[in-house]
Order: C-alpha cells, then sequence, then structure tokens
C-alpha cells in the first residue's frame, strides 16, 4: 500500500473512533453516573430523529466547552429507543428531551439548542444561585445595568433560604442578595424588609416577599 494512502487511512480510522466528550448513558450506568455527580446534562434521543441529529453536534460542542473550561458538570445522553427502562421512568416520550439533574432536583431544558445556550444553562446552574452585594456601588452597577436582575434585601435566614430555592428554579433572571443595613441606604423608598427588588433594565420594581416571585409578572414596558 502506498505510505501516503495508509497514512490518510490511519488518521480517517483515529477520527471516526475519536471519543465523545458527551458520556454514553445507559440503564446499568444512569443511577450511578446521576448519583456521583452533581450536575449531569442528560439528552434522551432516538437515533432516526431528524431534531436529535441536528441537535448531536452543538450537544457535543457544549460537551467540549465545559472539558476545556474545567468545569465539573457532565452531558450525557441515552438512546431512549434501546434504553427503555430509563427513559419510561422519566417520561420520556418526545426527542430530544433534555433534563438537567442537579443535587436531586430535575429541570426540564427548554431554552435554545446551540452549544453556546446549553453551556451557559448548565454553568449558571452549577454557579451559586445568587451572587452578595455588599456596597451601595455594587447595587448601582446592577441598577444601571441590563437584563432581568433580581436582589433580595434582608437578614431573615428563613425568607433568604425562600429566594435561594426559588433563584434555582428560574431562568430568566439574575439574583443577588444584600444586606437590610446596605438595602435601606440603596434603596430608601422602601419601608418594610425583607424585600424583594427587581430590575429590568433600568426600572424598577418592588415585591414584598420572595415568595410572591412565583407568580410576579415583569412589565413588558415603563
Amino acid at each position: 500500500m502506498n505510505l501516503e494512502i495508509f497514512v490518510l487511512a490511519i488518521c480517517l480510522f483515529s477520527v471516526s473512533y475519536a471519543e465523545s466528550a458527551v458520556l454514553n448513558l445507559t440503564d446499568a450506568n444512569f443511577d450511578d453516573i446521576i448519583q456521583n455527580n452533581k450536575v449531569v446534562m442528560v439528552k434522551f434521543f432516538a437515533p432516526w430523529c431528524g431534531h436529535c441529529q441536528h441537535l448531536a453536534p452543538e450537544y457535543e460542542k457544549a460537551a467540549e466547552m465545559a472539558i476545556k473550561n474545567n468545569k465539573t458538570f457532565i452531558l450525557g445522553e441515552l438512546d431512549a429507543t434501546v434504553q427503555k427502562q430509563t427513559a419510561e421512568k422519566y417520561g420520556v416520550s418526545g426527542y430530544p428531551t433534555l433534563k438537567l439533574f442537579i443535587e436531586g432536583n430535575i429541570i426540564d431544558f427548554d431554552g435554545e439548542r446551540t452549544a453556546e445556550a446549553l453551556y451557559a444553562f448548565m454553568d449558571k446552574k452549577s454557579s451559586p444561585p445568587t451572587k452578595e452585594l455588599e456596597s451601595i456601588e455594587q447595587i448601582k452597577e446592577q441598577v444601571k445595568g441590563k437584563g432581568r436582575r433580581c436582589i433580595f434585601i434582608g437578614d431573615d435566614p428563613s425568607v433568604l433560604t425562600d429566594y435561594i430555592n426559588i433563584a434555582r428554579d428560574v431562568n430568566e433572571f439574575d439574583f443577588y442578595t444584600t444586606s437590610e443595613s446596605v438595602g435601606k441606604e440603596a434603596f430608601p423608598e422602601l419601608n418594610s424588609f425583607p424585600a424583594v427588588v427587581l430590575l429590568k433594565d433600568c426600572l424598577l420594581y418592588t415585591s414584598p416577599s420572595p415568595r410572591d416571585l412565583s407568580t410576579s409578572r415583569m412589565p413588558s414596558s415603563a
């Protein structure tokens, strides 16, 4: 065989059998993988599904981004037409179905099916759900910022726990916390605490309690 052809054949063979960044999940290993990893995205797919085939390179790219950036979250996939026990257990009926398993909770992913969107979603979910604002200057930066943000003001640990739990489940906002003393100075118009301040671009909305956030609707315009 011509040496150049032989080398080319070896290269093509190596590429075709390159190890995927996406973890192959089965009925046998599924529970162990979920239990031993804090954050796992699972793609339930069918080989014949056109949408699954379209998603595959984006999903692979997201997994490669996670490895490249030394993230601890994992992207896995399960062939629901073969691994039927697990697919039935989680009520999978359409393909592809994307579910995020995080510390005993399951979140359905219904965002954009691009590598960047998948990576950003998992990066946020694997990070602390809230960030602390320790000064008025930090709060002012958020007030002047863009996008949807939410600031909890208060010192009651039980109410703060409610807020953190909501922050884990809601994707549309970035969540922050600050102490009552800093919050009073930053928002003198507030007269009761704990309180929640919702920011949309530069618009301000207030809510008396984190518990109201589950039914709050942000106005679409001023």
